[in-house]
């Protein structure tokens, strides 16, 4: 099943704290033709009688139109895990980049939705 949300215009085209994966990001949109966005999500873990921690964790969207103008990416990774992960680090989001990357450049060329 297709999950699809809204992205407010603040949170796209976001500066990605990795050059190489904000590059990566640029050739995946200028090869399909189609709307990438990386979202960060900063999620906040109160301590007891520490500072929180904060991490952050990032989504993978592609604009599709309709109702619910984004698709959300879900990064399936083991039958251990929950099988909705959404927000991941920004390392598995550039293993799926480059494997568009390498399915197009070595597919017929186009992206099959």
């Amino acid at each position: 099943m297709v999950c699809t949300t809204f992205l407010h215009d603040s949170e796209l085209n976001q500066v990605l704290p990795d050059p190489n994966v904000q590059r990566l990001l640029t050739s995946v949109r200028d090869l399909t033709g189609e709307n990438w966005q990386i979202v960060p999500h900063v999620i906040r873990t109160n301590r007891l009688f520490r500072k929180p921690l904060y991490e952050t964790f990032y989504g993978l969207y592609l604009y599709v139109g309709g109702c619910g103008t984004w698709q959300q990416i879900n990064f399936y990774s083991s039958p251990e895990e929950f099988s909705l992960n959404l927000n991941v680090d920004l390392g598995t989001i550039s293993n799926f980049l480059m494997g568009i990357c390498n399915g197009y450049r070595y597919g017929t060329g186009k992206i099959v939705k």
